[in-house]
Parts: structure tokens; sequence; C-alpha cells
């Protein structure tokens, strides 16, 4: 920095770059007023909260002010607006609007220091004014430097008495025209400030947090802060149990003594120890808190409405302290912000309590199926075996038989379906039983087929082929009534989807399970040349109800799968390349 000048040079000459140092109060106002005579085209300006007074009220500055507003210059001035200057900065506005050019921009900023301005992007002029008010500060304002020195310098104050510095360093000026630039972006509208100063609206916040101590300590003190109602929401059991550790729900339990009425509603997973606590623990009885399913690893608190602090978990292998499984935080007291997490709130509130109804309602619907298939299952077997008798019985007539034969087909018919209720609820119940043996599969398939043949309905003339691995018979370990079940319900599907002429080719073949080449499976697959499969259905072949047919439940395709997976194997279809028919495949483990 250059020492000060006896004689102003000057400065709006950039042939020369230089700086100088202004000291005094009535050379620094001098300064500033050359300053805003020179400009020609632009002026940016930062104001601390102390000079809009002196702007309206110095009888020096306020003439020479009211010019520079007149003048056909655009200037752009960022202020720190606050309860005790905007009388000056409503005064300052009205100023401004009453020209008519509208070249002049007033803003607001945050924790403004110092006061500085660029002229045209040539000159930059910095001013420490201090408060100016304060008695007997001008007593010593025009002092030089080694005169400060000399008589002593009782405070810091007194060292920092109004000074101004000049330059033109081209690199300087355009740091400090870049340093305003981001300035400017993260100013707001003066009259937005003067709303919200007039109004009692608390300036819009959105803060990322780092420092971990500071996050643990922002969410007790907002706790302390609650007036109206605590929302929090646990990403884990174990953060449930670092935060109780760490005082947490004491804090909040100190909060709702003093007021009652605060609302408190907790969203966490759940573990053996938390459902003990909030069952035994006086610290919860006050609460309302809904379990939850464990969720992405962010926590969060929202108070009275107003402030939301989400916090990101590191860590969640953490025990102690609490500040150890915390990653970063975010702060806000913007009402759409806010607003935003409660709505994720009460989303999940409502999730988990649909959840559970749902889960009731599951719970009351399959054991009514349960007893329901049970005691269909009682009746049926009479029925089969007296209409049996009945038309093995001579002397029926033709007109009978018919009727016997309708009773019996209905009632084998029933009988399907109760047994089939029943393999969905031991499914669903997890207890679906095998009883493993070792089973010839070519000879089961060969059994099945040649039932089929004798059994099949007469309208229909289906040709059936059964090609086998090389022609060699292939032994696994199954459980045959299971196994017969599935390949059962893959041909009655396919004879259902054959209108009266068509052809079913079952075989089996097998392959290397991995690339290892360790493991070998059976592949099973029947093929045959039906309407195939519906595109609507494909999607959800293999589910519960999955049909369009009126010839069926749904439920075979979906217990098929079941039995095939709970031997180890998997199952799947897809229509035939040609376009005629489809084919249903399943894999077994040798």
């Amino acid at each position: 920095m250059g020492s000060p000048f006896t004689k102003s040079p000057n400065l709006n000459d950039t042939t020369y770059e230089r700086t100088q140092v202004i000291y005094g109060i009535d050379n620094v106002i001098a300064k500033a007023i050359e300053r805003w005579r020179n400009t020609e085209e632009r002026m940016d300006s930062c104001i601390d909260k102390l000079q809009p007074k002196l702007l309206i009220t110095d009888k020096t500055l306020f003439p020479e002010l009211l010019e520079l507003i007149k003048k056909d210059i655009s200037t752009r001035t960022i202020f720190e607006i606050t309860e005790e200057n905007v009388f000056y900065i409503k005064e300052l506005l009205r100023l401004v609007k009453s020209n008519r050019n509208n070249k002049h921009i007033i803003r607001h900023l945050d924790n403004v220091v110092g006061n500085f301005s660029i002229s045209d992007k040539k000159i930059f002029q910095s001013h420490v004014m201090g408060d100016l008010s304060a008695p007997g500060k001008h007593n010593s304002d025009t002092k030089t430097e080694r005169e400060q020195s000399e008589s002593g310098i009782s405070s810091i104050a007194d060292y920092y008495s109004p000074q101004c510095i000049v330059s033109n360093f081209k690199a300087f000026v355009e740091q400090q025209q870049n340093i305003f630039e981001l300035m400017w972006e993260k100013s707001i509208s003066a009259e937005q400030r003067i709303r919200e100063l007039e109004q009692g609206i608390e300036p819009e916040v959105i803060e990322t947090i780092k420092d971990k101590e500071e996050i643990q300590n922002l969410s007790f003190s907002l706790i302390e802060s609650a007036n109206e109602e605590i929302l929090v929401i646990f990403s884990t059991a174990n953060e449930f149990h670092r935060q109780k550790s760490a005082g947490y729900f004491k804090i909040i339990k100190k909060v709702q003594e003093t007021r009652p009425w605060i609302k408190i509603h907790v969203l966490t997973p759940k573990d053996i120890e938390i459902e003990e606590d909030i069952k035994s623990n006086r610290e919860f009885f006050s609460f309302d808190v809904v379990f939850t399913e464990p969720l992405q690893r962010v926590s969060v608190l929202v108070v009275d409405k107003r402030y939301s602090l989400t916090v990101e978990l590191k860590d969640d292998t953490k025990q102690q302290p609490s500040t150890d499984a915390i990653g970063l935080a975010s702060y806000s007291n913007s009402p759409p912000t806010v607003l935003s997490y409660i709505s994720v709130f009460e989303t999940l509130r409502k999730q988990t309590e649909l959840l559970e109804r749902l889960k009731d309602h599951d719970k009351i619907q399959k054991e009514f199926i349960n007893i329901a298939a049970h005691e269909l299952r009682n009746p049926i077997q009479p029925i089969l075996g007296l209409s049996n008798y009945l038309m093995n019985r001579k002397g029926r007539d033709r007109e009978e038989k018919e009727l016997l034969d309708t009773i019996n087909r209905n009632a084998k018919r029933l009988q399907r379906l109760t047994e089939s209720i029943l393999d969905i609820t031991r499914i669903e119940g997890k207890s679906l039983k095998l009883h493993k043996e070792k089973a010839n599969l070519s000879n089961l398939i060969s059994d099945i087929v040649k039932n089929y043949k004798n059994s099949i309905d007469k309208s229909k003339s289906i040709k059936f082929e059964f090609n086998s691995f090389n022609n060699k018979d292939i032994v696994i370990e199954a459980d045959k009534n299971r196994l017969s079940q599935v390949i059962t319900n893959l041909i009655s599907n396919s004879i259902k989807f054959i209108d009266r002429k068509g052809d079913i080719v079952i075989s089996m073949d097998k392959r290397k399970r991995n690339s290892a080449g360790n493991k070998k499976e059976v592949i099973f697959s029947i093929r045959d040349n039906g309407i195939g499969i519906d595109k609507e259905i494909m999607p959800k072949l293999f589910t519960k109800f999955a049909t369009k047919s009126f010839q069926g439940t749904g439920l075979g395709l979906y217990i098929s799968k079941s039995i095939i997976e709970a031997h180890g194997g998997q199952i799947w279809a897809e229509n035939n390349s040609d376009g005629k028919g489809a084919t249903f495949s399943f894999s077994l483990p040798l």
C-alpha cells in the first residue's frame, strides 16, 4: 500500500497505477464526494449499517447525494438494513424512486462490514468510517497517522478513525468487482428486507452444517425453543438409542413439563429394546410414537412448523457418542423446505398406519380363508364318495348318470379349489413342507401324460410328445406329489388354451448350472401351439389371480412357482417365436 499523498493524484488517469490513503473525516467525505462527481457510467457500492444515517443527515453529503441520484449513471448499492437504520433506507428509496431514470437499485445483505465502492470498473475506494455519532469522535479525526502515534492510542477504535483507501490497480479493482458481484447475487431487495422487519418475518435461511458438535447442540436448542409441536424421524433404531443416550428425550420431556401443550410425534424403526422403552419408560408416556420401516440414512427434526434440521447418518455402527455417527446437516427456516419435511413426516405416518391396518386385515383374511377352506374340504369328500357310489350302481338311466356326473365333476373342481387355497395359506404362512425322496422324473412325467391321454375332453384332439434327455432316466431328490402338482398345472394350462386341435411337446434336458460347471440342473419344458400368453398377463404371470380366463382361478402358476423355488429351482414362460402358443419351463438342481 502506498503512503499518503500531500496532493491528490488523478486516479482517473489509468496510465499510472496508484494507491492513495487518506485520513480524517473531512478528507474522507471530500474524497467520497469527488468519486461521486467523477463517476461517468456506473458505481457499485457496499455500505455497512451505520452509514445510511450519515448519508441522509450530513449537511455536506446529502446535497451531493441528491446530485448523484440525478446523474445519468447506474448505481447498485448493498446496505445492511436493520431496525435501527430502516427509517433512513426508506428515505433513500423514496429519493431514488423520485428519479425517473430507474437506474438506482438498493439491496440488502446481512453482516456487511466496512464500506467500499467501484467506479466505472476502474477505481476502487474503501472507507473506514466507524460510528460518527459517538461523543468526541471528531476530535481526533483530522490527526495524521504520526500525530495519532505521538499522542498515544487509547483503543482500537481510535486507531481505526475515519480513513480512506483509493486505488486504480487493475487486478485489485477486478478482484473487488468480483467480490461485489458475489455479494450482489446473495443480496435481496431492500423492499423485501423492510417488509420482513416491519412484519416481524424472520429472514429465510438454508444452511449446511459440518461441525458435529454444532449439529447436536443445534438439535437440542431447537427442541428447547419449541412452543407448539416437535416432529422427529429417526432413520434407524441405532440412531434412536444414540440420541436417547445423548439426552435427546430428557430435553424433550423437560420442555413438555414447562409447556405441557406441546405435541410430540416420533417416527422410528423398532427393536425389542425400543418397544420395551415405549411400554415401560415414563419418559415416553406423553409421546406419540409410531414404528416405521428403516428409512434412508437421514434423520429429521421439525419444530413448530417453522424450523427443520435434517441430519445425515454417516456410520450407523457407532454406538457412543452420538456425534460419531453424524455426517452433514441442513438447517432451514424456509417455509417451503420446512413444509416439505412436514409432508414427508405425515406421509410416512399415514403409510405406516395404513400398512398396519393392511397387515391386520391380511391376517384376518388369511385366517378366514384357512378356516373356510378346511370347512369346505370336510363335506367334499362325502359328496365325491356318494356320487361315485351312485354312478356305479346298476339300473341308472342316462339322465341320472349325467346328473351324477355333473355333481361329481363339480365336487372335484371344488376340491381342487380348496386344495389350492390351502396351498396359498401354507406358502404365505411359510409352512409349505416338502417331503423329498429319490424320484424318477422321466417315469413321473410319463405317468401324468398317460393319465391325461385317457381323461382328456373328447371335444379336443391333442397329440402328446415326450422327449427325455438321450432317452435316459433322470433321478432327482424331490417331493414327487408336489412336482406332479406343478407338471399337472402346466399341462392343464396348455390344454385349456388349445382350441380344438393341437400339439403338446414335453421335453427334459440337463445343463451346467454355473460357469464353473461343478453343478448341474435338469430343465423341464412344455410347449404348445395354443393361443399363447396375453401381453397384459405376461408381467404378472406367476402372481396370484393372474388370469383372463373364466376357467381358472389364477392360483396354479403362483403355487407352481412357490413349489419349484422351494426345491431350489426357477420357473419361467415365453411365447413361441413362431407366434403359435407358448413354452413353460422350470429348472431343478441335480
